[in-house]
């Protein structure tokens, strides 16, 4: 039996420190970084980046059914963007698996929580 809303805090997080890495990686391998690709790096970078680690922690500190669906909903937000952004069909199909996955645990950290102890996974 597994700590669902720990899984999800600790995916949230990773996802945000990936995008964050990504976006530093985007403005180190620019020839000459200017000031607006840097700004363009924070805003469509860092920011997203920070909201879903801030996330991810009130999961793991919380620990409250309002904070997983929070969450969730934002890992929804970050994963259709991100394949809005690319019209990939391949990453529609995955950013749609991720999100299956992602609100199957959030429905089974909220059943974890209200029935006071771990549920089956």
């Amino acid at each position: 039996m597994r700590d669902k809303t720990r899984e999800l805090g600790v995916f949230t997080i990773g996802i945000g420190l990936i995008f964050a890495t990504l976006a530093a990686y985007v403005v180190m391998i620019a020839q000459s970084p200017t000031q607006a690709a840097v700004a363009v790096a924070l805003i469509f970078g860092l920011i997203p980046s920070a909201i879903l680690v801030l996330s991810g922690v009130c999961v793991l500190v919380l620990r409250r059914p309002l904070a997983v669906r929070v969450t969730a909903g934002v890992v929804t937000l970050a994963f259709i963007a991100d394949a809005l952004l690319s019209f990939n069909p391949i990453k529609l199909i995955v950013s749609g698996a991720c999100l299956y996955l992602v609100w199957r645990t959030a429905g089974q950290a909220i059943a974890q929580l209200r029935g006071g102890g771990p549920v089956a996974g």
